[in-house]
């Protein structure tokens, strides 16, 4: 048998050319905003074969530019991936232009002209403002004029994750929360540089909230935390992983005012949290389904033990888990 390699890369293909083939030759393949075949014949490319053209060339340490044309209105509904790569210069402003439907774009860990210059995010927000899902994880060249052209888009905005994003300043994300709080229900500042003055904007106007990620952001008071908590109530997902400020009295106001809702829990790295408030979150959250107590030192074995007999189906984290 013949050892072929384009074997290796899945087979869906434009006229017996293979993913990577197709990829290294966009320039050729795709003319004048048409699929064009072996022996010049016009072939019309699936969405689903473009999505792959575009996964493997986001594998390129440089991402090479996309002609004119290969993006349209068919990735509207699916949302577009431009994570973990080197965006080329232009990219996001074709992004905003040629998919003006766009209902989600994940951005995370992108780095490139197009992520040092505000310019490129300004025209995406400004074409894609039916924009639901933005996922900015990890992109620590997110500044405050970025985060102000995505006011744009507070309509619409349903998903926002800003985890990572340390450039940012506590006043841009304040004001950013202020105009699109009352429309989000999913909403990541974990690591951002938050304090009490963010933290009751989200308690003033984020009423529909589900899922809210807060780790690691310890420049906060006690008594914000509170604020939030009691004004919030509904959250199916809260993550406070290595919060200094989590201790048993605040785990206990969560479990108090957010255990007929809470679905995942995480307050891994809470070194101060002990059997007191894990116990009466037993009692409290029945619809809890992951509980990550990881590297909670001052939790016993016995405690941990006994959380999946009151509360069945949880999947329990321990400190001892790898």
């Amino acid at each position: 048998m013949s050892y072929r390699p384009h074997k290796r890369i899945k087979g869906t293909r434009l006229q017996d050319m293979c993913i990577a083939t197709i990829s290294r030759n966009l320039d050729k393949v795709w003319v004048g905003g048409k699929g064009v075949g072996l022996g010049g014949r016009e072939v019309q490319l699936k969405l689903e074969l473009k999505r792959k053209v575009l996964e493997h060339l986001r594998g390129d340490p440089v991402m090479l530019p996309l002609p004119r044309g290969f993006l349209d209105e068919e990735w509207a509904e699916g949302g577009v991936d431009l994570s973990l790569c080197e965006l080329p210069e232009g990219l996001l402003a074709q992004v905003g232009e040629e998919v003006p439907g766009l209902r989600s774009i994940s951005l995370r860990q992108c780095s490139g002209v197009d992520m040092l210059k505000p310019e490129g995010f300004e025209a995406l927000c400004m074409g894609c403002r039916r924009l639901r899902c933005l996922d900015m994880v990890g992109v620590m060249t997110m500044s405050d004029r970025m985060l102000h052209a995505a006011h744009k888009l507070c309509a619409s905005l349903r998903t926002v994750r800003l985890g990572g994003c340390v450039c940012l300043t506590p006043g841009a994300l304040a004001g950013f929360v202020r105009h699109a709080g009352h429309n989000l229900l999913e909403l990541d500042l974990s690591g951002c540089p938050i304090d009490d003055h963010v933290v009751r904007e989200v308690a003033a106007r984020c009423g529909s909230l589900e899922s809210l990620s807060v780790c690691y952001c310890d420049d906060v008071s006690h008594m914000a935390w509170c604020a939030l908590l009691r004004a919030r109530v509904g959250l199916k997902v809260l993550r406070m992983g290595r919060v200094a400020g989590v201790t048993d009295p605040l785990v206990l106001i969560i479990a108090k005012h957010q255990g007929g809702t809470l679905e995942e829990l995480d307050i891994a790295g809470c070194g101060l949290v002990t059997d007191e408030s894990v116990g009466y979150l037993s009692y409290r959250c029945q619809k809890l389904k992951k509980l990550s107590l990881r590297y909670c030192a001052k939790v016993s074995d016995t405690t941990l033990e006994r959380i999946p007999t009151l509360i069945s189906g949880i999947t329990v984290l321990t400190k001892f888990a790898k």
